[in-house]
């Protein structure tokens, strides 16, 4: 009895030390569920803010990378356009190249080729480096966009791995023969292309982060990087812009000095033209004047001719005077005198005749300079006005940039200068010692 009393009250204690610990034990792992929970939905909100802060990032990157697209677009088309007025001033070069030997002048239209071919060439060269930094951008943009989006997915599964964790309960808990959700590491993604025929590694965490410090400021850098990779690439589209405005600013300046040229150039040669012609006129006109003058000296030749001979005349008649009578009285020196005055004046007109002649033949020959200088100038003319294509895809190229010339262009200096313009001392050494 009195052992069997020890024993009831020893199993009395420890049955009631047992309850205690069943319910404090309940109460712990109640207590710790509700604190992993807690910390579950805690990790699972900073999740979900960093995913959605990815997101943003790889959003802004992406319509970054599609507005660098449209800029890399707008500068092939500017490198494009710069084809055909290439080829249109290199091929009005050549024409003017076939101009007659007397009309090659090394004029203000072949210096305004010569810079308009050297700066579309320094246009294509700056449009060029600027696509190539532009590709390396976008390749850029691609590769950061590529890590965004795998950090994204590795959000994702681990914000369905959490869900999936904080719903497991005891009454939802796998049956014997199922296995528990655990962590695996995420698919690689599938590889996209990048500009310009590139490709990339797949992009993949080389080790996981080490501490929840280490995890929240991996996602952190990821979104800083490529949000100074889009400030670059924005910085690049800007002065890609600026480029392509400059550039033509600078064309449509050195288009404006080559049409104001070249129509000066068409101009003066018509002028030439019509001030030849209108010099050929005047010596026709004296070759005209000649010809009545060389036949009223004819007609005077011819009356002076008859005088003569009237005078011939009358001194032969005198001399058949009776030989008492043949004496040299005034009248027949009278009419010897005459006599010899016609023939001076006779003379005189022949030779005035004669130098007529001689001018006009001179005037004659000079028209035929002048009509030859007229047919090289109309040629001249003609090779100036094939350059007219030309002018028209410059003015194409140039129509869009108006309103980007700067406004110093408007003093502009002109090329062409009188050459009484010049100073005395840039005449030149040679012409001075030969002239001395």
């Amino acid at each position: 009895m009195s052992f069997s009393l020890s024993g009831q009250s020893l199993a009395s204690t420890d049955r009631a030390s047992s309850a205690m610990t069943n319910s404090n034990t309940s109460s712990a792992a109640t207590k710790a569920n509700l604190r992993s929970t807690a910390a579950i939905s805690s990790k699972m909100a900073a999740t979900s803010k960093l995913k959605d802060e990815l997101s943003s990032g790889s959003a802004a990157v992406e319509a970054e990378l599609a507005v660098l697209n449209g800029c890399m677009e707008a500068t092939m088309a500017a490198i494009q356009s710069k084809t055909a007025p290439l080829a249109a001033v290199a091929e009005y070069h050549t024409k003017r190249a076939t101009r007659p030997a007397t009309e090659r002048l090394c004029d203000p239209v072949k210096h305004d080729l010569e810079v308009m071919t050297s700066t579309l060439k320094e246009s294509v060269r700056l449009l060029e480096s600027a696509l190539s930094a532009q590709q390396s951008e976008a390749m850029r943009l691609q590769v950061k966009k590529d890590a965004l989006d795998a950090d994204i997915a590795d959000k994702a599964n681990g914000l369905a791995i959490d869900t999936a964790t904080r719903d497991v309960t005891v009454l939802s808990r796998p049956s014997l023969g199922e296995t528990r959700p655990f962590t695996a590491p995420p698919a690689a993604a599938p590889m996209r292309p990048l500009p310009g025929g590139l490709h990339r590694v797949g992009m993949g965490v080389l080790h996981a982060p080490y501490n929840p410090i280490m995890w929240q400021s991996s996602s952190k850098t990821i979104a800083d990087e490529a949000r100074k990779v889009c400030s670059v690439s924005k910085r690049l589209r800007e002065t890609s812009e600026q480029l392509i405005r400059k550039r033509q600013a600078a064309e449509l300046e050195v288009y404006t000095d080559l049409v104001r040229d070249y129509q000066s150039s068409i101009a003066n040669i018509k002028l030439v033209m019509r001030q030849t012609q209108d010099q050929v006129a005047a010596c026709e006109g004296e070759m005209g004047a000649i010809d009545t003058e060389v036949t009223a000296c004819q007609a005077a030749y011819q009356e002076r001719q008859d005088a003569i001979a009237v005078a011939a005349d009358r001194l032969g008649l005198r001399s058949t005077r009776p030989a008492r009578e043949l004496v040299q009285d005034p009248a027949q020196r009278a009419l010897a005198n005459e006599l010899a005055e016609l023939k001076s004046a006779a003379r005189l007109i022949e030779g005035s005749a004669s130098k007529l002649m001689a001018d006009k033949d001179r005037l004659n020959s000079m028209v035929t300079v002048l009509n030859d200088t007229i047919e090289l100038k109309n040629q001249f003319l003609v090779v100036e006005l094939e350059g007219e294509p030309t002018m028209k895809v410059l003015a194409e190229l140039c129509a869009t940039s108006v309103a980007s010339l700067p406004p110093t262009a408007a003093f502009h200096s002109s090329f062409a200068r009188p050459v009484t313009a010049l100073p005395a001392h840039r005449l030149s050494l040679s012409r001075v010692y030969a002239t001395r």
